[in-house]
């Protein structure tokens, strides 16, 4: 589905991925995970077109699109809710589900300006507008940041419910972790612009009792395997992946 090789991006000078590589397989809901300043959002930007890598290439099934226009990827079936949730502030509610030719279902106000609406209600009327969309691939920034913990839920829930017995692939960053043992089918770990990926002993350490040199020794043992969801029920130890502690 997503396959993205040997990405380098950034912004300006300053280099943010490096030689980065990851694959998302079809019905597959990965969850990049990491440190402020990982690179985590820039992911999200370059397979959405929204930032051109200076090396590497990004491919949707087989296809090229490093070089594609963000337009031309959302014909091919990219969806994308950024932060912030980009809504046009000066359009009702109603009037953003009349362009899509949707009929509204979860949100309220529909005569509101979506520029009044509170953080959670534009959430999730930008998640309810590209959820009607025929989807190959939906790209979450952070859908939990500025929103309550129930609304958060909520949006999670009529994600994945949407997406139920479909191909869609997601990619979803997240920092709040909690809410991925539910979602999420697999795990990256991203720092300093490259992906960390936690191997077989991994359930060596979740057995054994926390130390300040556990966080040092899981790093240690980092490499090209992936995360199991299971282990992010232990967040003393996804802290010390975290920051090294």
């Amino acid at each position: 589905m997503l396959k993205l090789e040997n990405i380098t991006a950034g912004y300006g000078v300053k280099q943010v991925l490096h030689d980065l590589s990851l694959e998302v397989s079809a019905g597959e809901i990965t969850a990049l995970i990491g440190p402020n300043g990982a690179g985590k959002s820039t992911v999200l930007k370059v397979v959405a077109g929204l930032l051109k890598p200076s090396t590497g290439s990004v491919a949707l099934d087989g296809r090229d699109i490093t070089s594609s226009p963000t337009y031309r990827r959302s014909r091919l079936g990219i969806g994308c809710v950024m932060q912030n949730a980009p809504v046009f502030g000066g359009l009702t509610v109603a009037e953003h589900f009349r362009l899509t030719n949707l009929t509204p279902t979860a949100c309220n106000g529909l005569s509101k300006p979506a520029g009044v609406l509170s953080g959670g209600e534009r959430h999730r009327l930008a998640v309810e507008l590209v959820l009607h969309r025929k989807l190959k691939l939906l790209l979450l920034d952070e859908p939990s940041a500025g929103v309550s913990p129930d609304i958060a839920k909520e949006i999670y829930a009529e994600i994945k419910r949407n997406i139920a017995g479909t191909e869609t692939a997601v990619l979803v960053v997240e920092q709040n972790i909690h809410y991925l043992p539910d979602f999420a089918n697999r795990v990256i770990v991203m720092r300093n612009g490259r992906i960390y990926n936690v191997n077989s002993a991994i359930s060596e350490i979740m057995t054994r009792n926390s130390s300040h040199n556990t966080g040092k020794y899981l790093l240690a043992k980092i490499n090209s395997s992936d995360l199991p969801i299971e282990h992010l029920k232990n967040t003393e130890i996804m802290f010390e992946v975290f920051y090294g502690s």
